[in-house]
Parts: C-alpha cells; structure tokens; sequence
C-alpha cells in the first residue's frame, strides 16, 4: 500500500488552465480505438488531443515511440473544471479522477491536456542519500508513532537498528531509482530484503509514504486503514524506520516492522 497525500496539479498548468478549459468544450474529431488525434507535445511541454476513450493508463501506450513520457493528462470535470491523473502516482493521488470517471475509463473521444515530463538528462544517478540525513526526522517520526500506539493501549515500539538499515536503504532505492512500490525493480519483496540483511521474523510488515514532512506522513498512514493496522499491529513490537530526502519539497518514507 502508499500514501501520497500532495496536488496533484502539476507545475505550470495553473497558467493555461483558462485556455484549454476552453478548447476542451470543442467538438473533437473522432478517434481510432487506442489512438490520439492532434499532435503529441515534446518532452517538457503540454497539449490538446483527442483520446479514443478506454483506461487513463493506456494512453501511456499509445505515445510510445514519441519523446513524451507522460507526465499527467488533464480533462474537464462533468461539473466544470479540470481534474488531472498523475502518472506512476499511488491510487491515493488519482482516487478523485477514478471516482469521477469510472475508474479511470474515459469516454469516447475525450478532449484532453497532455503534459509531457522533460527528457532525462545524462547526469549519472545521484548516490543515496547518507545515513544521517534525517536522524532527527526519524526520531520525530518514532515518537509520534508510539504516541500512537501508547494511546491505543499497545506496548511502544523498540527501535531495531537492523530493520532501520533495510528501511533507509530502500527508502533511498525508491529516491535513486525513481519508483514507489513495496517491490524493487529486481523484483525484491519487504520480506525479500530482511531475509538478505540477515533478519529473522515470524509475522513482518511494511508501510511506505512520501509527503511534505514527517507530520503529514504519519497522519496519512493513521487515516490509511491498511497502514493504521500495521503500526497499532499487537503483535508486531520492532520497527525500523528509514526517511530521506525525496526532493526539494518531500521525503520518502519507509517503515518495517517485525515481532
């Protein structure tokens, strides 16, 4: 499961959101299934087409070939101004545009706003972040979880040094190699990565978030049924906590727990 609890809308859509409010009520000209009509913007610019209707997701598909990575696509709402779907974001982030159009299913000949992520540069990855980077945000963010659990009548967590290096190290996987999931792209589960730090368990669990601070991480995971349930788990009594910088404006958070 994820947490994301940001806008959605992205940088530089606020200034053309009167323009293609506007076309978007045009009459568009039919579609090919699968297809797009109108010109697909460059990497790191914006445009109007025309999608043959079918999952948000597929249009990712029909750009292949082009320079655009999808970055959002953004469509009137039935009550009047744009809704955006943020590609590779958590369920969470697209929930309202799943609700206003059928999980994600578009009708027929939709007119929409394109945005195109800018190209990749040549610049090697960057290193992980350091160890030490957010120390400090990871004993907040200790702190308001056994609040949590002291609250609800449950034993505090003990700080397990062990779980919090496969934390951070994930937490910083996610960073460098610029994905959010519970699996790794070489396919390597939460389980996966205790078991080869050498960490022993019966019953274990894992809680991922990115937010603004640690604050609204640990609020999101409380109001997350699934993530609410792992840190108030009775029978999970360690955790390892790993926080690192996201970019200039979020962290990436990772909690493991194990009894």
């Amino acid at each position: 499961m994820s947490i994301t609890p940001i806008s959605t809308r992205p940088a530089g859509i606020a200034l053309v959101v009167a323009v293609v409010a506007s076309l978007l009520v045009l009459s568009p000209r039919p579609a090919a299934a699968g297809q797009l009509v109108g010109t697909v913007p460059g990497p790191g610019s914006l445009g109007l087409v025309v999608w043959s209707g079918g999952p948000v997701e597929d249009i990712r598909a029909a750009v292949s070939g082009s320079q655009c990575s999808p970055r959002s696509t953004w469509v009137t709402r039935r009550s009047g101004g744009l809704i955006g779907y943020l590609y590779g974001a958590p369920d969470v982030v697209n929930s309202g545009f799943r609700a206003e159009y059928a999980g994600g299913n578009l009708p027929t000949n939709t007119p929409l706003v394109l945005v195109c992520a800018p190209l990749a540069t040549a610049a090697p990855a960057p290193a992980p972040p350091a160890a030490t980077d957010f120390g400090a945000a990871e004993a907040q963010m200790l702190a308001l979880v056994n609040q949590a659990r002291t609250a609800n009548g449950l034993a505090p967590f003990t700080l397990d040094v062990a779980l919090s290096n496969v934390a951070r190290a994930h937490s910083s996987d996610m960073v460098v190699r610029s994905y959010f999931s519970h699996t790794s792209p070489d396919g390597l589960s939460p389980f996966d990565r205790m078991t080869r730090a050498g960490i022993t368990y019966r019953s274990a669990a894992e809680n991922i978030a990115w937010a603004g601070s640690v604050t609204v991480s640990h609020e999101s995971l409380m109001n997350s049924p699934g993530h609410r349930a792992n840190l108030l788990n009775p029978g999970l009594n360690r955790i390892g906590i790993g926080i690192v910088r996201k970019d200039s404006l979020h962290i990436m958070v990772t909690q493991v727990f194990r009894d």
